[in-house]
């Protein structure tokens, strides 16, 4: 569900109209608080282009812009957009005028309006009559004609497109990308002075579709920061200098908010507020942003979009851009290493080999191949830093050392740490602690202000963490400070401040640009520095100094690889977090098969009922549901299947007295998905009955053929009405299941070796690893609902708490949505979208919030079940061990009757990844 808020004044009558028109695409508008909602099918990956045309242009004269679609193929019948432009600079002349295919108007700034808040909102649609035959290809939305609105000379804005939707015939949300335009302004002459005949412009030799405030021609200025934060006294005082120092664009290298302002949306105001609201302000993540835990860079890139032409790539997380677009004099990288964007399957972000290796050298190579004068690389994490490991990897700096790239751009460690040329040589690995080799790594030392090196013989590793966090201290004794020139920190000359940088054909001139925060808010330094870089051609460039060739060492200094301990020292990482007891490998006998067990984690799940205002409809003696059931696969490639007479031992706890089921089944799915059943003592269930002793499920395979997997599952019932307090946060109380998942591993004897004893354990891949899924299913049975404005909305489902423990849970926690209809009630019709909202506390508040959508195209007809296409992942890794609550939130809206009181309404799965790298820990990387 996408809802927007109105922009203008708008009538209901004509909004009424729209939704009319737009219920004909299956598209169903409901008018709420005034609000908008349009209730879609689940987003594709086709992607649109939404644009402003000509991408640049100088005012005066006015000059007429139009917004355009291309709908790359796709049957476009709704579009709604934002157009954002600087009031202060340029002013819309005239009425917007929309084009003649999506004619059906919905909203439409008016233009006073615009002029005083510096937005346009156009939304508009197919007409129903032309339904069947949509145009495809490039579609005029709407024609724009500024003027400009300064006195200032060589002054520059860009006028942008936000907050996109687009629609297809399908009802489908397409993905889009945009682009802007910039304006070149001249200045607007006074009313009461004559005008002067406007002489000619000749063309110039450097193209004016980069904006070139206050610069000589050919050349552009930017600025560089991470770790602004959300504070007026040190991040607004930092973003104020930002604004004073004319920029053509803004570099924020990751950390952005911190949740000082929450949530994104309001920090990205917040920037607004200083910067403006089309200046270029572009992102890259950091680690309090790529999943967690201070916001998301999805949303912060949904409200801080790209605003320079040309981009290629991910937005916020591994991207590149040509500036000026037309006879680029640098081409800007901005990569994430060390980040993990698990809460949408983006994964850990490696440039030691793969996809982000071959794109990086990539857009250095092409960009060197296209004659492309200066490459700069923006990323959060460093690697060589005073008082902080290598986060980043350290490939990915030695493959730009390699490559030399001029400079690179960091955030991350609060303060300021500017490197000395940095270069090289050979094999030798500039980065690996505790030896370093500065004697081939610094290319040259010089370390005073106003320093020029050479460009082409190294590169310079800017750290700028000083946008406005709280400053942080660090060792100088650390080895790695013998590769900086400059510094800053808490305990050294505390200053904020940001990079500027003036870029010409042939000179990168850095300077640190302080911001005035005052000591009593943790600034109160002096702190400068200005460097360049240029050929050595050039009159400003300093010789340097002759690289002294260093002698063979007659005994190596590298740092040997840790050595990875035996298998038989009884031993295992647990996740790469801890080391457990594995065992006694050592006493492996000469047999087929070996058996080692040891306890993983433990998962407890608890169900909890809490009924929205309204009424509660089912009878009493419901019952509450928790079924967990454990999933376990072999690691070994050359033992992929268990063998018939196996034998699995696995423990589970119901936490309320009683007896419950347990039964266990095992899938074979080399040769079908068929279940082969395991049985045991006791029939096909074994009874469950304490809650402070674990109860142990034996299980011994005996299908023929054998299997790959089992699944051990078990109830926990409670009648409706007893006390089901189990998400109070204690550990022992009111009905649930604690299940200790225990890994069993098997092992083969080694076929090629005799004997007996330890010689024959495994050896194990360096990539041996198994992933153990735990599932909990949390079951409604019945109906709560509220009513808001006429319509009816289900009430707040339940509260699950979960516990995790013990840091073992590495991943994503990832929930699907269930449900079925029912059957006694045929009159039921939903018209818009169910979705389910998770929420997980943290320390009070809730850690994230996150929606799963089902169309109500898709809910079927009566008696019918549906789950969620799409799952919400949640980074475990995230939230503190302890016990947390899941709340859940199912929303429908404008039921024409009740929900039918036999249906199970609201449903969930939720599975908890648990990787075991025996003696590897990259292996759950």
């Amino acid at each position: 569900m996408v809802i927007r808020k109105l922009v203008g004044r708008v009538s209901m009558v004509r909004l009424l109209l729209a939704g009319l028109l737009l219920a004909g695409f299956g598209i169903v508008l409901i008018l709420v608080q005034r609000e908008v909602r349009f209730s879609l099918r689940a987003a594709t990956s086709e992607k649109v282009r939404v644009f402003v045309s000509p991408e640049a242009t100088t005012l005066p004269p006015d000059q007429s812009l139009t917004v355009r679609l291309d709908t790359k193929g796709k049957k476009v019948v709704f579009a709604d957009l934002v157009v954002e432009f600087d009031a202060s600079k340029v002013q819309l002349k005239n009425e917007v005028e929309l084009g003649p295919v999506l004619n059906r108007v919905i909203v439409k700034t008016e233009k006073g309006e615009a002029n005083s808040t510096g937005k346009i909102r156009v939304a508009v649609g197919l007409d129903p009559l032309t339904r069947a035959n949509p145009v495809v290809g490039e579609i005029l939305i709407a024609s724009l004609k500024f003027d400009s609105n300064t006195s200032q000379s060589d002054t520059s804005t860009v006028v942008g497109i936000n907050g996109v939707q687009v629609v297809d015939i399908e009802a489908r949300e397409l993905l889009f990308e945009s682009g802007g335009s910039i304006l070149t302004l001249n200045p607007v002459l006074p009313t009461n002075s004559p005008t002067p005949t406007r002489t000619p412009t000749p063309a110039p030799l450097v193209s004016t579709a980069t904006p070139i405030p206050t610069n000589a021609p050919g050349s552009f200025t930017f600025g560089a920061a991470g770790d602004i934060g959300g504070r007026t006294y040190r991040g607004g005082v930092v973003l104020t200098e930002v604004a004073k120092n004319n920029l053509n664009f803004f570099l924020a290298l990751g950390d952005l908010s911190y949740n000082h302002v929450t949530p994104e949306s309001a920090w990205c105001d917040f920037v607004k507020g200083y910067v403006g609201s089309s200046f270029p302000f572009e992102l890259v993540a950091g680690n309090h942003e790529d999943s967690g835990p201070d916001g998301n860079i999805i949303n912060f890139a949904n409200c801080l979009p790209n605003r320079i032409s040309g981009m290629v790539g991910k937005y916020a997380r591994e991207f590149y851009f040509d500036y000026p677009q037309s006879l680029p004099l640098a081409r800007f990288i901005m990569i994430s290493p060390g980040l993990d964007f698990s809460d949408d399957s983006e994964g850990y972000y490696s440039y030691s080999s793969g996809v982000h290796r071959t794109w990086l050298v990539n857009a250095i190579d092409s960009a060197r191949a296209a004659g492309i004068g200066w490459i700069i690389v923006g990323k959060h994490y460093p690697c060589i830093v005073m008082g902080l490991g290598c986060d980043s990897g350290t490939e990915v700096m030695n493959l730009l050392l390699e490559k030399k790239v001029d400079l690179v751009l960091e955030g991350h460690k609060h303060g300021v740490q500017i490197s000395k040329l940095l270069g090289k040589a050979g094999s030798s690995n500039c980065v690996s602690s505790p030896s370093f080799y500065p004697s081939v790594c610094i290319v040259n030392s010089t370390t005073s202000s106003g320093r020029t090196y050479t460009k082409g013989q190294g590169t310079i590793f800017y750290m700028v963490g000083s946008g406005g966090a709280s400053l942080t201290s660090f060792d100088l004794s650390d080895p790695e400070q013998v590769y900086f020139a400059r510094w800053s920190g808490s305990s050294f000359n505390p200053t904020h401040g940001f990079a500027k940088i003036n870029v010409t054909s042939n000179r990168l001139q850095v300077d640190f640009i302080k911001a005035p925060v005052t000591a009593a808010n943790g600034g109160g330094g002096n702190f400068s520095d200005s460097f360049a870089i240029a050929p050595s051609s050039s009159p400003n460039a300093s010789p340097s100094p002759t690289r002294t060739p260093t002698p063979t060492p007659l005994v190596s200094t590298a740092t040997p690889p840790p050595t990875q301990p035996p298998i038989g020292d009884g031993t295992c990482f647990l996740n790469g977090f801890a080391r457990v007891d594995c065992g006694g490998f050592d006493s492996l006998t000469d047999s087929d098969n070996y058996t080692n067990e040891f306890i993983l984690n433990q998962v407890r799940a608890g169900n909890r009922n809490i009924a929205a205002g309204g009424a509660w409809w089912g009878p009493t003696d419901k019952f509450y549901e928790n079924q967990v059931w454990v999933v376990n696969r072999s690691i070994f490639p050359e033992r992929k299947r268990f063998n018939s007479g196996d034998v699995i031992t696995q423990s589970m706890t119901c936490l309320k007295p009683g007896k419950y089921p347990a039964k266990g089944t095992a899938k074979n799915t080399l040769s079908g998905s068929h279940n082969l059943v395991i049985q045991r003592s006791g029939g096909s269930y074994r009874s469950l009955s304490q809650n402070t002793v674990e109860n142990f499920v034996n299980m011994t395979l005996t299908a023929e053929g054998g299997a790959d997997s089992y699944e051990l599952r078990t109830r926990c019932l409670a009648k409706e009405g007893s006390t089901n307090n189990f998400g109070d946060g204690s550990a022992a109380s009111g009905d649930g299941l604690q299940v200790n998942i225990n890994q069993v591993i098997w092992f083969n004897r080694d076929p090629g070796t005799g004997g007996t004893g330890a010689a024959h354990h495994p050896v194990l891949p360096a990539t041996a690893y198994d992933i153990l899924d735990a599932h909990a299913w949390y079951e409604k049975l019945g109906y709560a609902y509220a009513t808001i404005d006429g319509a009816r909305d289900e009430g707040r489902g339940n509260l699950s708490p979960i516990q995790l423990l013990g840091g073992t849970v590495k991943g994503n926690l990832t929930v699907y949505g269930f449900g079925s209809r029912g059957t006694s009630t045929s009159t039921d019709r939903l018209s818009t979208v169910h979705h389910i909202e998770l929420r997980i506390d943290q320390n009070g508040d809730d850690y994230t919030v996150q929606r799963l959508f089902v169309p109500a195209t898709e809910l079927g007809g009566i008696g019918s079940t549906w789950k969620s296409r799409q799952a919400m992942t949640l980074d475990t890794r995230k939230v503190a061990d302890g016990w947390h609550i899941l709340s859940w939130h199912a929303h429908i809206i404008d039921h024409q009757n009740p929900f039918p009181r036999d249906g199970k309404q609201l449903a969930s799965e939720i599975k908890i990844p648990i990787c075991v790298a025996n003696n590897n820990p990259a292996a759950c990387s």
